[in-house]
């Protein structure tokens, strides 16, 4: 249950978290996640869906907070370089970071919707 209490703790932290396959960044097929782009979804939800699909990963949204009544959008930053990360991330307050093989990701909330991009 070590995932479904990660789940509940990113929801509690105002994320939409969806499963994914064990080993893999893809939903299990025929579930649909577009609709958590743009509504909050309810610890409930998210208790009976990771209790369903325990075993996998956690994908976390970026798009509308779960807070009810919150209009703050999460979004994350995802370095593909461990120096990058290192350098970046400890000057990102109040996130949460996950270091990664690779790099890492630093979850953060903005006052409105942040456009994806690519920095090479």
């Amino acid at each position: 249950m070590a995932l479904l209490e990660t789940a509940l703790a990113y929801n509690r932290a105002g994320y939409n978290v969806i499963p994914l396959i064990p080993n893999d960044k893809t939903p299990p097929g025929g579930f649909g996640f577009k609709w958590w782009y743009t509504r909050p979804q309810s610890a409930a939800w998210v208790e009976r869906t990771f209790t369903k699909y325990d075993g996998g990963n956690i994908g976390v949204l970026g798009g509308v907070t779960s807070t009810p009544g919150g209009r703050l959008y999460p979004y994350y930053l995802d370095f593909d370089d461990k120096g990058a990360y290192g350098e970046l991330a400890p000057e990102c307050p109040a996130t949460r970071r996950y270091e990664t093989f690779r790099g890492g990701h630093v979850w953060l909330f903005a006052h409105a919707p942040v456009r994806t991009h690519a920095y090479k």
